[in-house]
């Protein structure tokens, strides 16, 4: 069933007045509040600016065409995704997917109730065919947070989801505090596609909850090679963490130079996905369109044809029988014509030797047709 159906919805507020909606952050009962307001601020700062979008050297997926994440993995996100996995909130990975579909896709959110619900984007399926989510690990958690943040951009992209077009073919390792090449290993030959007949030849978009970048990576050797200058200056300190914060362009100006950039990245790839989109739906049509012409222009040569063949038939047989009785054969077409020309009119011909012929022959009795000829002896009755 799906999860926006009225009897899920129904169900949902039946519970949520037992159990109020919480905010998936920072768990302060929110109820029928959109948004959460302690965590509305912080949730603006860790958005990654100007855009989005990751450069392929800022994530492991090369075999991707595109990444993008809405907020870095620090402070209230980081907790809000925690809490998710390991405190059974399956409800807050559903409000993480609507920050996803708003953010990412610009779904606004209404409100059902106590529920937040993402409304439909006109057009902002950017050429996607299906949503599959990554499975979850081997952990008896019950519930799959990416499947469930995949549920609002189901709905505010108008595609539909695949939870199950994806397995996993063995347990792997925690990504968290692995070198990278570690992390590529990791991952390695975990996955495969359990159903391709669903997602073969489609445009896929993929969910994860976290995306790991190369940051930490980054960060690891800096803090490796710190500590090895600091052990052969013998300075007698120990560095315990760095962490690498996101550049910001330096003035409003070029902020918004960078959003246009890329923005019209955005809308150049978006542009190419739905010409692609546009493309596959009207070349078989037209190749439908063409094969249909080509069948009905062979079906009237056919016709054409075998409409020839049985006129050239007819007149050869007209013609054998002329060559035989010429008078005979010409009388009779004559005939013939005189009936399709006059066929409502009484037609009598008098050849001038006392034999009257009345064409067409007509029932005398209502009997048989006759087919005689009506001889006129002079002075008989």
């Amino acid at each position: 069933m799906d999860y926006y159906s009225v009897p899920r919805r129904i169900l949902r507020g039946a519970r949520q007045l037992v159990y109020p909606r919480r905010c998936p952050f920072c768990d302060r009962v929110l109820g029928s509040v959109p948004v959460c307001p302690d965590c509305a601020a912080e949730l603006e700062k860790l958005r990654r600016k100007p855009g989005m979008r990751l450069d392929s050297s800022q994530h492991y997926l090369g075999e991707l065409t595109g990444a993008a994440a809405p907020f870095r993995y620090e402070g209230c996100v980081r907790r809000g995704i925690l809490h998710t996995k390991y405190h059974a909130a399956p409800w807050a990975a559903v409000e993480l997917g609507l920050w996803l579909a708003k953010l990412a896709f610009g779904s606004e959110m209404h409100m059902a109730g106590a529920e937040p619900v993402p409304e439909l984007v006109e057009g902002m399926s950017l050429g996607y065919d299906c949503i599959v989510p990554v499975p979850a690990s081997g952990r008896a958690r019950g519930y799959n947070v990416p499947q469930l943040m995949a549920v609002p951009l189901a709905r505010a992209l108008g595609i539909p989801l695949y939870p199950k077009a994806l397995g996993r073919t063995r347990a792997k390792r925690h990504q968290a505090g692995l070198p990278f090449e570690q992390r590529l290993a990791n991952v390695a030959g975990a996955f495969r596609v359990a159903r391709p007949e669903a997602v073969e030849g489609k445009r896929i978009l993929l969910v994860d909850d976290v995306l790991t970048t190369g940051k930490s990576e980054i960060q690891a050797k800096i803090k490796e090679m710190i500590m090895a200058q600091l052990e052969q200056q013998e300075i007698g300190l120990m560095l315990t963490n760095i962490t690498m914060q996101d550049s910001e362009p330096p003035t409003t100006e070029v902020m918004e130079a960078f959003k246009k950039v890329e923005t019209a990245k955005q809308g150049k790839e978006t542009t190419l996905n739905n010409a692609e989109k546009y493309r596959s739906e009207k070349l078989p049509e037209a190749e439908a369109e063409a094969d249909q012409i080509i069948k009905n222009a062979e079906a009237a040569k056919q016709t054409r044809i075998n409409e020839a063949e049985g006129q050239v038939a007819r007149f050869n047989a007209m013609y054998e029988e002329y060559r035989k009785n010429p008078e005979i054969t010409k009388e009779r077409m004559y005939y013939e014509a005189m009936e399709t020309v006059l066929p409502d009119v009484k037609l009598v011909i008098d050849s001038g030797d006392g034999v009257e012929k009345v064409l067409p022959l007509e029932k005398f009795s209502g009997g048989e047709t006759v087919t005689a000829d009506t001889e006129n002896n002079n002075g008989g009755e």
